[in-house]
């Protein structure tokens, strides 16, 4: 079954997604991560949603991936559903890995069991997925099949481990 969320709140989920990144790398204390973790939801919860949307914009071109003219030109309401990783299918990511997933035809479920994937040091543990990063933006491509827009490397590492699905926000 699936939810509704705005988008507003989409902008708000990337820009957490696009900010912890820093926070896994850099606090080896558990503690110390868990309290940068609390600052940045405080911080991002209190993000109307033109700022969001404004740091959603810089973040995406920062990273020069497509997520804000994505959420953009999306609805004003997007869904939340978990979704069987057979379905989803990635973008590129860049040339180091793209060769690996275009051989599994950027099938999540067949590069997730890829040997070069699952050992490439780009999907390799940097910290522990935080828990509002466990949900990936997705484009529903037809009725059965979902593009992950953001959250690539999550989704690998995720499928990896053993996940079947995963909760993706898409419209």
């Amino acid at each position: 079954m699936s939810k509704k969320i705005v988008k507003g709140d989409v902008y708000r989920k990337y820009v957490f997604d696009e900010l912890s990144r820093k926070i896994n790398g850099k606090y080896e204390d558990p503690k110390d991560r868990e309290q940068k973790f609390k600052e940045l939801e405080h911080y991002v919860d209190s993000l109307n949603d033109h700022k969001a949307k404004k740091l959603c914009c810089h973040l995406s071109h920062l990273r020069r991936n497509p997520v804000y003219s994505f959420v953009k030109r999306g609805p004003e309401k997007w869904l939340v559903e978990d979704v069987k990783i057979s379905k989803i299918y990635m973008i590129s990511i860049n040339h180091k890995v793209n060769s690996y997933l275009r051989d599994n035809f950027f099938s999540l479920k067949e590069s997730s069991k890829d040997k070069r994937v699952r050992k490439h040091k780009e999907f390799g543990k940097k910290g522990d997925i935080h828990p509002r990063c466990l949900t990936l933006l997705a484009h529903r491509v037809d009725g059965y099949r979902f593009k992950l827009i953001d959250g690539n490397h999550r989704a690998i590492k995720l499928a990896r481990d053993g996940e079947k699905k995963l909760r993706l926000i898409y419209y």
